[in-house]
């Protein structure tokens, strides 16, 4: 009896079950729909520009924006261990990607004017060394690129009665690849004058380069502008989060900044000043009870040291280029150490789990 009731139970549940399916999945499936985001995650096109308005309001960048889950999810030590696939890429005209140009050049993804064109990061190759991995046809597979979880991303160092319930993070590949995007998209291209700032003025930058005070018209209140034009793409490099090794450090190489005076009632390019440094972020994470996390970043590791100077474009005015970059780099690097050292706090950025 045991044998033949089995046995109408397995058919009854293949028969019903079967039934049942057909029946509510196609009422079930949309409605389970409509409670999530499509795609689970980011997907847009960014105007980075916009972003920046307060600040530069000419600056005109774009960037595409892909974060989703997916590429793995693990179940290790009772947890999930969810992967996330990242795309980030920039281009000055998105109609012109396929085809070829009169010089029978494939179009690809242009970069801004402002910037020179910048080779795409290769994940290949050291210091990142990833394979690649094919995800779909439409795929290029030397454009894809696998990264394993870390063990403290995949529960792997969770151990004792302290283990938190999210983990969260970011690799220096991606920070990378979003510094290259930053710089190709015209993201750091920007131009901050008098009007935003109303200090910045001819007669500020003439306490250093005095040969302007002659051609000035208004007593040290013609308009100034300076034009950021970056020549490299921003390196990233992950730490401790101590002072000695910054939580991140963001490296600029050559960052050109053109000083433009408003003399002779127009915008006349008095020199360009190139500039190197690396900028260290420290994050500090504190949460009172019932309040939302916060995190304070702060500016660290930034020395006189690590600050470089080189004037270009100094034919306007009288001093010389060695004199230029003697006066420029003490300034500099005055800004940049006062900075680090008196103004900790950058921003506060707030953020809330409930669970």
């Amino acid at each position: 009896m045991s044998s033949v009731a089995n046995l109408f139970s397995n058919v009854v549940d293949a028969i019903l079950g079967s039934f049942l399916a057909d029946v509510l999945t196609p009422i079930i499936d949309p409605l389970i729909q409509s409670f999530l985001p499509s795609p689970l995650g980011i997907a847009s096109i960014t105007n980075i520009g916009n972003l920046l308005a307060g600040v530069s309001p000419g600056t005109k960048a774009t960037m595409e924006t892909r974060i989703v889950p997916g590429g793995y999810a693990n179940l290790v030590g009772n947890g999930l261990s969810l992967g996330i696939i990242t795309g980030l890429n920039s281009d000055a005209d998105l109609a012109t990607r396929t085809g070829m140009r009169p010089d029978n050049v494939p179009y690809v993804s242009e970069p801004s004017t402002c910037v020179p064109p910048l080779p795409t990061p290769d994940f290949a190759a050291a210091p990142h060394n990833l394979p690649t991995v094919n995800r779909s046809a439409l795929t290029n597979p030397a454009k894809a690129f696998s990264l394993s979880a870390a063990n403290d991303f995949n529960g792997a160092n969770e151990t004792g009665a302290n283990v938190p319930d999210i983990k969260m993070g970011l690799s220096e590949t991606m920070l990378d690849q979003l510094g290259h995007h930053l710089v190709t998209s015209g993201a750091m291209c920007l131009g901050v004058g008098t009007r935003t700032i109303a200090q910045l003025n001819v007669g500020t930058i003439a306490l250093l380069v005095p040969s302007i005070a002659e051609l000035e018209s208004t007593q040290g209140n013609d308009p100034l502008l300076l034009v950021t034009r970056p020549q490299r793409a921003i390196d990233f490099t992950i730490g401790d989060n101590t002072v000695a090794s910054p939580a991140i450090t963001m490296a600029l190489s050559h960052l050109e900044v053109d000083f433009y005076a408003f003399l002779y009632e127009r915008y006349v390019r008095v020199f360009t000043m190139d500039l190197t440094m690396n900028v260290g972020i420290n994050l500090e994470f504190s949460q009172a009870p019932g309040m939302p996390a916060m995190v304070k970043p702060s500016l660290v590791g930034i020395s006189s040291s690590s600050v470089q100077v080189t004037v270009l474009n100094s034919e306007f005015v009288k001093e010389t280029p060695a004199h230029l970059q003697m006066v420029l780099l003490r300034a500099v690097r005055t800004a940049v150490v006062t900075k680090s050292a008196r103004v900790p706090l950058v921003m506060n950025v707030f953020a809330s789990v409930t669970t």
